[in-house]
C-alpha cells in the first residue's frame, strides 16, 4: 500500500489546490522534504549534493526565490530531475508562480501544489505525512482498519475514518471483491500482487488490492455518479491480478473469487469486505466460479443480521449439539447436514459426495433429528436446520 498525492491532497483538502501536473496526482509518496536554501545563488555550489530524493514530497516557501522567480522554474526542473513526487509551496510570500514553471511541471507530470499560508505548518505536515506513509506501509495496520470496519458495532463514521485510512483516495460508490486461497502467501506472491495490480487497468486514484486474511482483498471506488459492473470487476481482478499470483504461488491456490454489492457511501465499506468475504466463500465451495453476493438468495437478507443476539441464539440451539456429539465421537452429523442441504435433500446425492454409503447417511440423520428435535426429512424442520447452518456460518465468519 502506498500514500499518495492524490492521497495528500485529499488530506489536505481546503488548505491546497493544485495548478499543475493533474496526471502525476497518482504518484507514491515516500518521504517529505524541504526545498529551502539548496538552489539559493552563491550557496548550491558549496553542496557536493542536494537534500532531494527520488518519491520525496518536496515542501518550500521559495523565500530565496522572492526576488527572481525564475528560480521557482528551476526548482520545478530540479525536482522533475530528482524524481520528486510533488512540490508543495506554501505561498507566504504571495509570488506569482512562473507560467513557464507550471508549463513544465504539467509537461513532465510534476504535481504543483499552492497551500494556504495560514494554518498549513511544515513541521505537522511532516509528522503527518510521514505517519501515513509508515501505516500504509504496514500490512499490519491496514489489516487492522479493515478488520475494525468489519466489526458491526463500527459506528457509521469509524467505519468511514478506517475506509480512508486505508486509502485517502476513496471516493463514495464502492464495490470489494475477495479471492480465497488455500495455502500460505509467501512473500514472492505478496510482491507478485502488488506489481500485477499496479500493472492493471484496475490501478487507478480511489482503488486498493492488497493481502487480506490470507487472501486478496480489492476495493474499488468512483465517483457515485458513476456506474461500477461488479462481474465486470471481477473479471479484470481474475485475469490482472490473480492469475500473475498463480504463475508464481507454489504453496497456495485461488479456491473461490467473491464480489459484494455495489454500495454508495464510505459508511458502507466495513459490509461491502463481509459480502466479499461470504461470497468468496460461497464461490470455493462451488467450485470456484465467481459469485456475487446479489445472486445469494436468502444469505443476502440473512447476512446483515447473522449476528443478532436472537439469531445466534437460534443458531447455537441447534447447532452445538451436533457439534458437541462430533467432538466426542469423532463424527461427521453437521457434515452430513451441509451436504444433505447442498444436495437438495437427496440421499443418494448426498452419500457420493461424502464418499459414504445412503444406509450411513440416514443413520446420520436420524442422530440429527434425535439431537435437535429437528427432521431434516421433514420440509418444514429442515427449513429451520437449514437456517441454523447458514447462520452458523456466518457467525464464525465463513
Amino acid at each position: 500500500m502506498q500514500f499518495t498525492v492524490s492521497d495528500f491532497m485529499r488530506v489536505y483538502r481546503g488548505s491546497v489546490r493544485l495548478i499543475a501536473g493533474e496526471s502525476g496526482l497518482a504518484r507514491p509518496i515516500s518521504e517529505v522534504g524541504i526545498l529551502d536554501y539548496e538552489l539559493m545563488p552563491g550557496l548550491r555550489d558549496k553542496y557536493e549534493r542536494l537534500n532531494l530524493a527520488e518519491g520525496q514530497l518536496v515542501l518550500s516557501t521559495f523565500l530565496y526565490a522572492k526576488d527572481d522567480s525564475y528560480l521557482v522554474s528551476e526548482a520545478v526542473r530540479t525536482l522533475v530531475a530528482s524524481g520528486a513526487s510533488a512540490l508543495v509551496v506554501k505561498n507566504v510570500l504571495h509570488l506569482q508562480i512562473p507560467d513557464a514553471a507550471v508549463r513544465y511541471a504539467n509537461a513532465r507530470n510534476l504535481p504543483l501544489i499552492v497551500a494556504d499560508a495560514h494554518g498549513f505548518l511544515f513541521d505537522h505536515v511532516i509528522v503527518d505525512v510521514s505517519e501515513r506513509v509508515r501505516d500504509l506501509g504496514s500490512s499490519t495496520f491496514v489489516q487492522g482498519r479493515v478488520d475494525a470496519a468489519r466489526r458491526r458495532s463500527c459506528a457509521a463514521e469509524e467505519v468511514r475514518a478506517c475506509a480512508l485510512a486505508v486509502n485517502p483516495s476513496f471516493d463514495e460508490r464502492i464495490v470489494c471483491a475477495y479471492a480465497q486461497v488455500e495455502g500460505a502467501i509467501d512473500d514472492e506472491a505478496d510482491r507478485a500482487i502488488g506489481r500485477a495490480f499496479l500493472s492493471s487497468e484496475l490501478h487507478r486514484l480511489g482503488t486498493v488490492a492488497f493481502v487480506y486474511r490470507g487472501g486478496v482483498l480489492l476495493a474499488v471506488t468512483c465517483d457515485p455518479e458513476k456506474a461500477l459492473d461488479a462481474s465486470e470487476i471481477v473479471a479484470v481482478f481474475q485475469r490482472d491480478v490473480l492469475l500473475p499470483l498463480d504463475a508464481v504461488q507454489v504453496a497456495a491456490c485461488v479456491r473461490g473469487v467473491g464480489a459484494s454489492s455495489v454500495q454508495v457511501g464510505l459508511e458502507l465499506f466495513g459490509r461491502c469486505v463481509r459480502e466479499a468475504l461470504w461470497a468468496a466463500e460461497r464461490s470455493a465451495e462451488g467450485g470456484g466460479a465467481p459469485v456475487g453476493f446479489d445472486a445469494l438468495g436468502i444469505d443476502r437478507v440473512l447476512l446483515p443480521f447473522a449476528h443478532e443476539p436472537e439469531l445466534v441464539g437460534f443458531s447455537r440451539a441447534i447447532v452445538e449439539p451436533l457439534r458437541a456429539h462430533d467432538a466426542a465421537h469423532n463424527g461427521q452429523l453437521v457434515a452430513t447436514l451441509e451436504a444433505f442441504a447442498t444436495y437438495g435433500c437427496n440421499v443418494a446425492r448426498t452419500a457420493e459426495a461424502l464418499g459414504q454409503h445412503q444406509n450411513t447417511v440416514r443413520y446420520r440423520l436420524d442422530a440429527i433429528g434425535r439431537l435437535t428435535g429437528l427432521s431434516p426429512r421433514e420440509p418444514a424442520d429442515m427449513e429451520q436446520l437449514d437456517m441454523a447452518l447458514r447462520l452458523a456460518r456466518m457467525e464464525s465468519g465463513r
